[in-house]
């Protein structure tokens, strides 16, 4: 690493010129026990210029102490004396003039100091030693001790939390993240690619975020996963546009089962939710259209107000209730969006329609959602629409009425982009109707 010889200057610390790293170079891993640091030679030591214990190294700096001994106090230091520590990575007995030699000047004026080396090059083994130059005279010199920088090292942790379409990895650095020195990103290189290992050039990274309680370990979450598919990733760290990359991993999200059947279906939420509509003989297919709070499904009015305006869940207008008996009711706005939050949702077709597979996020069961468009009353009838649009859509009621309009209540509208809990049906619109059970 190139360094520059700072003369002159009275400051606290001396940026150094950091190499660009490489994942190929070779670090030191340990110290030469000439080089160990002597706890008694900092408390006993008579020389003139005493060298202290590296402290708070990290992997791009270090805290080196020193001490100047046989001088009463910093006032009856001779005019232009300077002290500090001279560092070099490359010459074990540091030296003023030498190559690749750095001296970091202590600013504070006291007998016992310490000085501030930034911009150091990561697991890097470093000579130090303490000096005082007297004025212009005589340079005093310390005993040369070595430290090591933290090493850029990154480990690749197993996936915990496999969804169907989300899962939860990590990494752990064998730097500290949440430093303030720290300035690079860390994450995961992901690819849905049936390979061995992801490559930069052509897959995703994902940033990540450092785990709770801990400053080494950070979790990514990939999301928009496939079930039933392989997953490769690798844990990484960027560090002055240098990637480091931990080993490859590998996952597989779990297959898709829907649940087709008369038996409510458990998604570990506060109600179990129908595996079909009402009306509907298998989940794939749309069952009844009703207008809101018609347990009939006959009702042809275009007047909102004929329709009832207040809460249906749970009452005598309650579809679900009135169809499918005791124990079953229509879902609440408040349970329409704890599926929309607290599942995974999935565009797919199953059974030859399209729609959603809502996935829980705990026991691995699964609802299908058809888009099955909606209905409009009309002399002759109801006349299905929407279902078979370029763009597929599916409308299903809430028990909830809208706070905000007498003719509305709360629906949930989706498409394949986006699905939406918050949207406002006209009463009179026929939806389908996907009941709950406690």
């Amino acid at each position: 690493m190139a360094m520059r010889n700072i003369q002159h200057l009275w400051v606290a610390a001396l940026l150094l010129t950091a190499a660009s790293c490489t994942n190929e170079v070779k670090k030191a891993d340990s110290i030469d026990p000439a080089f160990v640091y002597d706890d008694d030679y900092f408390s006993s030591s008579t020389d003139t210029s005493v060298t202290g214990k590296s402290e708070n190294v990290s992997f791009s700096s270090a805290t080196l102490v020193g001490k100047i001994n046989n001088i009463r106090s910093v006032q009856s230091l001779p005019v232009g004396s300077t002290f500090g520590i001279l560092l070099s990575s490359s010459d074990s007995d540091p030296r003023f003039g030498g190559q690749d030699v750095i001296e970091v000047r202590s600013q504070r004026k006291s007998l016992v100091y310490r000085c501030e080396a930034t911009g150091l090059t990561m697991g890097t083994l470093y000579y130090y030693r303490s000096f005082f130059r007297q004025g212009a005279g005589k340079v005093y010199l310390g005993r040369v001790f070595a430290f090591n920088t933290e090493k850029c090292e990154v480990e690749t942790l197993s996936p915990s939390k496999v969804g169907f379409c989300t899962v939860t990895v990590q990494g752990r650095s064998s730097i500290k993240l949440n430093q303030t020195s720290f300035k690079g990103s860390y994450g995961v290189l992901f690819t849905d690619r049936q390979t061995d290992r992801p490559s930069p050039e052509v897959d995703q990274f994902v940033s990540g975020k450092v785990a709770a309680g801990d400053s080494v370990v950070f979790d990514v979450t990939l999301k928009d996963l496939v079930p039933a598919h392989k997953y490769v990733y690798q844990a990484y760290l960027k560090i002055d546009e240098e990637y480091y990359f931990g080993p490859a991993r590998s996952f597989s999200t779990p297959a898709l089962a829907i649940s087709d059947s008369d038996f409510p279906v458990d998604l570990g939420l506060s109600v179990r939710w129908a595996s079909r509509n009402v009306g509907a003989e298998s989940a794939s297919v749309a069952g009844t259209y009703f207008g809101y709070g018609d347990p009939t499904g006959e009702m042809m009015s275009s007047d909102s107000r004929d329709y009832p305006s207040v809460e249906i869940a749970g009452t005598k207008y309650d579809v679900a209730a009135a169809n499918l008996g005791v124990g079953w009711q229509m879902p609440t706005f408040e349970q329409f969006k704890e599926l929309a939050e607290e599942c995974d949702w999935l565009w797919t077709t199953f059974n030859g329609a399209q729609g959603y597979a809502v996935m829980s996020r705990v026991d691995g069961n699964a609802i299908f959602l058809p888009a099955c468009g909606y209905s409009m009353p009309t002399a002759d009838g109801r006349v299905p629409m929407g279902y078979d649009m370029a763009e597929p859509q599916g409308f299903y009621w809430s028990g909830s009425k809208a706070a905000s309009s007498s003719s509305k209540a709360y629906s949930l509208h989706f498409t394949s982009k986006d699905h939406d809990v918050y949207s406002l049906g006209d009463k009179c619109r026929g939806y389908c109707v996907r009941p709950v059970a406690e």
